[in-house]
């Protein structure tokens, strides 16, 4: 769902998240793959091999024939349930597209706009993963549907070192996981919130690590992860001023 950046990269590049975080994978699963934005960036950072897990036909059709041989290629709609019947809701940039319709989205991204539904049965992680070895960094980027997706993984997911996914401070999508929800349900498991950047949308990225399988931070990577955090909020500060500029403007 980042218009802002055209889903060039996640909010919290793989970059930042190698160096400050100490983010390195062997293994990872990123549900919402949408055209594998992040395939290349995964492969400089040495991270992998992933599955990708796609709900829409038309992608998953380009991706069949660009993704790496060591990759595995999933088409299903992530769901707390199995096989229930729904409507995935395309939208005109594709990259918005949700099994939940628009809420605030409308208002806080007005060029995106409802195209057409596609009839989808439902999947849950525990399902489509039952053949695969747990993965160590669990990425999602299904539009609002993230904590449910969470929850179809059932007690695995506390095996799991990392899990990245988008995050949301307000209902984007009409009945939307918010972020507090996330945060109440995987400290079940032992994760905690490490990072979250947020956009002036109300939505943003966040890393959760388990407590349990992730070495704590030294003062050192505490004070260069507070550096970070800063620059951040320098940054987040001059776009919501150039949006009251805009409005004000307009």
């Amino acid at each position: 769902m980042n218009v802002l950046a055209i889903h060039l990269d996640v909010l919290i590049s793989v970059k930042v998240l190698k160096k400050y975080w100490g983010v390195d994978p062997q293994s990872i699963v990123h549900v919402g793959a949408h055209n594998a934005e992040e395939l290349e960036t995964y492969n400089q950072a040495g991270w992998g091999p992933v599955i990708w897990i796609e709900a829409q036909p038309s992608k998953v059709r380009e991706l069949s024939n660009r993704l790496p041989r060591s990759h595995r290629l999933i088409e299903a709609a992530v769901w707390d349930v199995d096989d229930i019947d729904l409507n995935l809701n395309v939208m005109t940039n594709t990259e918005s597209t949700s099994l939940l319709s628009l809420g605030t989205h409308a208002k806080e991204h007005p060029t995106v706009t409802f195209s057409h539904t596609i009839p989808v049965k439902t999947k849950t992680l525990k399902n489509l993963l039952n053949n695969f070895e747990i993965p160590e960094l669990l990425a999602l980027d299904i539009q609002g549907v993230e904590l449910r997706a969470i929850k179809g993984y059932g007690s695995e997911i506390a095996s799991v070192k990392w899990v990245y996914c988008e995050v949301n401070k307000a209902e984007l999508y009409e009945g939307c996981c918010l972020i507090s929800e996330i945060d109440e349900y995987l400290s079940q498991y032992g994760f905690s919130r490490a990072v979250t950047r947020w956009t002036i949308h109300n939505w943003g990225d966040a890393l959760y690590e388990n407590r349990n399988l992730v070495p704590r931070s030294n003062l050192s990577q505490k004070i260069s992860r507070s550096v970070v955090k800063i620059s951040w909020a320098f940054d987040s500060t001059i776009s919501k001023l150039k949006k009251l500029a805009r409005r004000f403007l307009n």
